[in-house]
């Protein structure tokens, strides 16, 4: 993922941006604007709405006198900062398609290595259970967006995260502003709650903590 290391020159770049300089803006604007294109074409199937997806996201770190700019500390890298505030808005986008009627795409790719790894760590929680016969038994992969859709914002964004944009704990961490234990916490917890969808159907609120 772009971004993954940071450097004093980007820390500069983010406070001159934050601070309303447009020059410095547009370099970091430049600098995101693939790793951005390849995140939303993830959420929305069509060109249009991948454009606008993308625009909102840039919008959003103008927004409130740039806000979201200065909120970041450099003991985060802005990328893992970024793609927070980036699934963040794409999740919310998907809700409101899905209350609309519009069809959309899952949290996770069409089937991929994605689905099989999180099908991997919820077989992994229960060893009489085979990744396999899981996938066989209940067509895991559309299976599984079904299954996450019923999660928790919360839930699906550090799933999102840690499968999806493949962030290492750590930098979950940092993105998040929590602790390395608790994000380690969190991951287990909604595979856990996800194992429980996919095998069982949804048996309590996705609130649970």
């Amino acid at each position: 993922m772009a971004g993954d290391g940071f450097s004093q020159n980007e820390t500069n770049l983010v406070r001159r941006a934050a601070s309303c300089d447009d020059e410095a803006f547009c370099m970091l604007r430049d600098r995101y604007a693939q790793h951005l294109r390849l995140l939303v074409a993830r959420y929305a199937a069509n060109h249009d709405d991948r454009e606008d997806l993308y625009a909102e996201i840039v919008a959003r770190l103008l927004d409130r006198d740039r806000r979201a700019l200065r909120f970041w500390e450099p003991i985060a890298p802005f990328g893992g900062y970024l793609t927070t505030i980036a699934i963040r808005h794409c999740a919310g986008w998907l809700k409101r398609q899905k209350r609309s009627g519009q069809t959309t795409l899952g949290l996770l790719p069409e089937g991929g290595d994605d689905a099989a790894g999180v099908l991997g760590e919820l077989a992994a929680a229960d060893p009489r259970d085979e990744p396999q016969s899981v996938v066989a038994r209940r067509e895991a992969a559309q299976e599984l967006r079904d299954a996450i859709s019923q999660l928790s914002d919360s839930d699906q964004l550090v799933l999102a995260l840690r499968f999806r944009e493949e962030m290492a704990g750590p930098t979950i961490a940092r993105a998040l502003g929590i602790s390395h234990g608790a994000v380690r916490q969190r991951i287990f917890k909604a595979l856990r709650r996800l194992r429980r969808i996919v095998t069982e159907g949804p048996t309590e609120p996705s609130g649970e903590r």
